[in-house]
């Protein structure tokens, strides 16, 4: 099924745009505006034309307006490596504003085309991944202006999934085959995910869900203990909300210990958050007897019982406080703002959350890989925080999730094939509620995790091969609605709505269109392939909210002066002396191999020379690499986004 979405007249033609374009994507209407940078100082404005896709918002300026403008901006604002073009997905915009010329009024827009009027000269955007962008009209026409305002009306809120850009981009996009991603879409990749933990002769996988009876929001095959069949499977989870009874998600290869997660019980009178009643006998037995080391005990834990772990409620709450705190109209906004901003951060609650999640995830760990107990995580919905602490336990216990593969595979059959309501959460569409009040279930898990993420990155720089900008190209994916991955709440949403169609995974896509050479130098660790002692140890991180930082790279990657002065430079830094570090062992492990030649062919070239010549081809090789990091990164550490990217 096509996407069902307004398409531009065919009477009206568009200049051909300088920017690229998915395949599917058209232009739907543009106009001659003019981009304030600065809303305090309006000097600091660049002219160019915005175009308005089913896809996207591109404004693009003029070459002669960068020419001939500049003399309003500063020298300080002229000497950064600013990209004066926008790039933004629609489904990324979280607000619009009107604001008058005339009478300098700022007015919210729930419904464009009933509200805007003609002296609403500028066009306001808030979006969720923190920016603001502001596109004056006053020289484009009323026809052109009401036009772009129009478009990015619709396709910023949609209220139907079918109005994503995804299924337009899907049934126009050509499938990669050089990918061997396990996606856990059938029953083979789990079968292999159990072997790699040497799991395989106490686990199984069941197929009892796999026309979803069992439970909608679970994915079609699920692991279960190999001494149940399926129909004590049936019973246990008639025992659970929703039927979400514990599946596994992980097991210690040398105690056997697992890790499982569940929604509450039905009718549970426990108010204690650590009751090791929780669980059915049966379950509780098999689980006893698949433990190698210890008693097979068990340990449960009631996520909604914590007095420090929030609601979702809670959360979303605090990520609305932070984005006000962390979305400003110009530098000077945020200076003028430095005195209180820090304790008004601490206020938001945010960093308490990522403490609190890292503080349990911690203590479970110990007790699988310590105590050798078994652990089963349980919350009301059996799909949010649960999935979170689980996914954190596993990378501090398995150093296959510190890898690109590993942390690809984690989110794919944990987040999206558990039924991590991605849709809901991220707000992908539109629901308009009567009571102000009421919530509407959006609310930024996975955004938390990605934060703790970034915490035990922060704390372990070595012993992760991903850095967290990648953890940031990944946000920006969620938030695009562009791809598969993230646009569903469950596996049977994703097969209801896509059964015709052909939609496009995150993960394909990431491997298709970035550069083997850019995501080495922007996304890779090159310090991780020789910390050897990585690939065995657990982490265990400071959990104190005095040792959280807070996320810059993430939340205030749109001010170029904190960027450039906190984050890109320590960023180069570091990748600088890791490369030059990564080329110094590759020089000498090839000059060890031409000793050892040497010494067994008895050559006749002097040491002295071939050591000169290959220092002199190494130096530049250094050289060249060194420019293109320190190229790569400032370009990303400022106004980084995955459109920009490509």
């Amino acid at each position: 099924m096509a996407a069902k979405n307004i398409i531009a007249s065919p009477l009206v033609t568009f200049e051909r745009p300088v920017f690229q374009m998915f395949m599917g994507e058209m232009i739907l209407s543009q106009a001659s505006v003019v981009r304030y940078y600065d809303t305090s100082n309006r000097l600091n404005s660049l002219t160019g034309t915005l175009y308005i896709t089913n896809f996207k918002l591109a404004f693009i300026c003029s070459l002669k307006s960068v020419s001939k403008q500049t003399s309003g901006f500063s020298e300080k604002y002229l000497e950064e490596p600013i990209d004066h073009n926008d790039l933004i997905p629609l489904t990324v915009i979280s607000n619009i504003y009107g604001i008058s010329n005339m009478k300098q009024k700022r007015k919210k827009l729930k419904n464009v085309m009933i509200e805007l009027s003609s002296q609403c000269d500028i066009l306001e955007i808030e979006t969720k991944d923190f920016r603001i962008v502001q596109y004056d009209f006053k020289s484009s026409g009323s026809q052109n202006k009401r036009s772009c305002f129009q478009m990015i009306s619709h396709y910023a809120f949609p209220t139907t999934v079918f109005r994503l850009f995804a299924f337009d981009y899907g049934n126009s996009y050509v499938t990669s085959n050089s990918s061997a991603f396990c996606f856990f879409k059938t029953k083979k990749d789990y079968e292999l995910n159990i072997s790699r933990l040497h799991a395989s002769q106490n686990w199984r996988v069941t197929d009892i869900n796999e026309k979803f009876a069992i439970d909608e929001s679970l994915p079609k095959f699920i692991v279960c203990p190999a001494s149940l069949e399926d129909n004590d499977i049936e019973q246990i989870a008639k025992s659970y909300v929703k039927k979400r009874f514990p599946v596994w998600i992980w097991s210690n290869p040398s105690s056997g210990c697992s890790l499982l997660i569940s929604s509450h019980l039905r009718n549970s009178s426990s108010k204690d958050p650590m009751s090791h009643q929780m669980i059915p006998s049966k379950l509780l037995n098999s689980l006893k007897s698949s433990s190698i080391v210890g008693n097979g005990e068990s340990f449960s834990i009631d996520l909604n019982n914590i007095s420090d772990f929030p609601s979702l409620k809670q959360l979303q709450i605090s990520y609305q406080k932070i984005h006000k705190y962390c979305t400003f109209h110009s530098s000077k906004e945020f200076w003028s703002s430095d005195s209180s901003w820090l304790t008004s951060i601490e206020e938001t609650g945010w960093l308490h959350y990522v403490s609190s999640c890292l503080k349990i995830a911690k203590s479970l760990a110990k007790k699988i890989q310590k105590n050798h107990l078994n652990v089963l995580i349980e919350e009301s919905t059996g799909h949010d925080f649960s999935i979170l602490v689980a996914s954190l336990v596993q990378i501090m216990l398995d150093p296959y999730y510190r890898t690109h593969l590993g942390l690809k595979a984690l989110i794919q059959k944990d987040w999206v094939l558990k039924g991590h309501p991605f849709s809901t959460r991220l707000g992908t569409l539109s629901f308009h509620s009567i009571n102000k009040t009421d919530f509407n279930g959006q609310s930024p898990v996975f955004l938390l995790f990605f934060d703790c993420l970034h915490q035990l990155i922060n704390q372990y720089p070595v012993y992760f091969e991903y850095t967290d900008l990648y953890l940031v190209l990944v946000m920006d994916c969620a938030y695009s609605s562009l791809f598969e991955t993230f646009i569903f709440n469950s596996e049977m949403e994703s097969e209801k709505h896509s059964k015709d169609v052909k939609l496009v995974s995150v993960w394909d896509f990431l491997e298709s269109n970035i550069s083997e050479a850019k995501f080495q130098s922007l996304f890779t660790n090159l310090a991780f392939k020789f910390n050897k002692s990585c690939s065995k140890e657990y982490i265990y991180p400071s959990c104190k909210v005095s040792n959280i930082i807070f996320w810059s790279k993430y939340f205030l990657r749109w001010l170029s002066i904190i960027n450039k002065n906190l984050v890109c430079f320590s960023g180069i830094v570091l990748q600088l002396q890791q490369n030059q570090f990564n080329e110094e062992v590759e020089y000498l492990t090839h000059r060890l191999m031409q000793l050892q030649l040497q010494f067994s062919i008895k050559s006749s070239v002097s040491n002295q020379s071939l050591s000169s010549i290959n220092q002199s081809k190494k130096k530049k090789i250094n050289e060249a690499q060194s420019n293109n990091i320190k190229k790569d990164l400032i370009n990303a550490t400022f106004g980084f986004h995955l459109l920009k990217l490509i």
